[in-house]
């Protein structure tokens, strides 16, 4: 019942990352086909995801007092174009709030999510969470829940854990092959 609570509570207070995923209208298509891996054939492979990544860019939210980032990797090991979308807002009621979101370049599915509420003085049980969708459903890591939050400490631990296994996820598939 508390892993349930906990998911509601991630689910709400993430607001930003409730957002309908961008339109999937004439989005250009990268090769399910496994890439020659000729230099010529995975530059074009990562132009094609730096594309998808500034649609993806284009299509969210732009406002003045958000600081908003877009980074794009074509994974050749899964043969994916992830796209990170991050915004921190700058000023006003929000400020400080960090909201970090993967995407699946090619679908437009988000992947996963990270916030973290940096706003001083702010209330509740977490001050970050995060977590990974599987099948557009959250997926809330096991070890975070090893037991039931029986405390709002228990449940701000069960929150951060997850914050950082959803940041290590993003961190993952952002990771450059070649490097």
């Amino acid at each position: 019942m508390k892993s349930v609570l906990l998911a509601v509570v991630i689910l709400i207070a993430a607001p930003a990352f409730a957002q309908s995923s961008p339109p999937q209208k004439d989005i250009p298509v990268i090769s399910k086909e496994r890439p020659q891996e000729s230099p010529t054939a995975i530059f074009n492979l990562r132009s094609k995801c730096a594309q998808l990544g500034k649609e993806i860019d284009e299509w969210s939210t732009h406002d003045k007092t958000v600081l908003q980032s877009v980074v794009s990797n074509y994974s050749r090991k899964d043969n994916r174009c992830y796209v990170d979308l991050r915004y921190l807002v700058l000023s006003g009621e929000m400020a400080g709030w960090d909201d970090r979101t993967l995407y699946d370049g090619q679908t437009r599915q988000a992947l996963a999510y990270s916030i973290k509420d940096g706003r001083a003085g702010t209330s509740g049980v977490a001050d970050k969470v995060g977590g990974v969708l599987l099948n557009g459903q959250l997926d809330m890591p096991a070890e975070c829940l090893e037991t039931s939050p029986n405390s709002d400490k228990e449940m701000k631990q069960a929150a951060n854990c997850s914050f950082a296994k959803a940041n290590a996820y993003i961190e993952e598939r952002m990771k450059r092959d070649d490097q």
